[in-house]
């Protein structure tokens, strides 16, 4: 597949999991001038909060900032609340979908997982924007079982093309997706298996995404765009860290 090249300067993407933070204000802050993921072009959100009545808390911040929001609940949450995934742009997102993902028994907590594909119109092209969250107690095999989905339906796409989210490869593995055990390499294999497929990864093996030492859970890959600049950042309302990406044209 032929991938055009995007004609645009600089694409500001930040990848950021909310912890199911509650407080709108508490998130807005972070994200507003000042804040330490404040001024992306392109949010991708996971585990975003729904209270049981009123807007999630992606629409919020997408009224607050300004921005174009695309929100999707995928488990549910305290006293009928729901936690999902969203996608938050500057500019219109186009065609918004959501992709099934396969569903893995963890013998308790077994999540559905979902996730959403939209196309970014920015004043100089498009890009189809992939935003997802996997499981956290699969190994490799599993792990990008659970991402193909996305992958087979990003081979489709003539635009630049950005999957970006909290893939969860943390060095574990687990026996009878229970039990942990340290000394495996999912982010490496996961990295490699992308590469592969023609996908570059924004950040370098081995960046610590998430307050646990040697996690590398969040990535952003790209196909039809250049990394300019990446960089991670803890936040205090969450234990993963910032993942902010600098995007331009091949």
């Amino acid at each position: 597949m032929i991938v055009p090249s995007l004609p645009v300067a600089v694409l500001s993407v930040i990848s950021l999991n909310i912890a199911s933070q509650p407080d709108a204000a508490s998130v807005a802050k972070e994200l507003q001038p000042g804040g330490k993921a404040a001024g992306a072009d392109v949010y991708l959100l996971q585990e975003v909060y729904k209270p049981a009545t009123g807007p999630s808390l992606a629409d919020t911040l997408a009224q607050q900032l300004g921005m174009h929001a695309f929100f999707t609940p995928s488990n549910p949450g305290p006293l009928g609340s729901q936690i999902g995934i969203a996608i938050l742009s500057r500019y219109p997102l186009q065609d918004p979908r959501v992709l099934d993902l396969p569903r893995c028994d963890l013998r308790f907590r077994s999540r559905t997982r979902v996730a959403q594909k939209a196309i970014a119109k920015t004043p100089n092209g498009h890009v189809t924007v992939y935003n997802l969250h996997l499981d956290t107690r699969v190994n490799l095999d599993e792990r990008l079982n659970q991402l193909r989905p996305v992958l087979t339906d990003a081979q489709s796409t003539r635009t630049p093309v950005l999957i970006g989210g909290d893939f969860n490869t943390n060095p574990l593995h687990w026996v009878g997706n229970v039990v942990p055990f340290p000394g495996t390499t999912q982010a490496k294999g996961t990295h490699e298996y992308m590469r592969r497929l023609g996908f570059r990864s924004a950040l370098p093996l081995g960046t610590v995404t998430h307050d646990l030492p040697g996690f590398q859970l969040d990535w952003v890959f790209v196909k039809g765009l250049n990394v300019r600049a990446a960089n991670v950042a803890p936040l205090p309302i969450s234990d993963h860290h910032v993942v902010r990406v600098q995007l331009s044209s091949i």
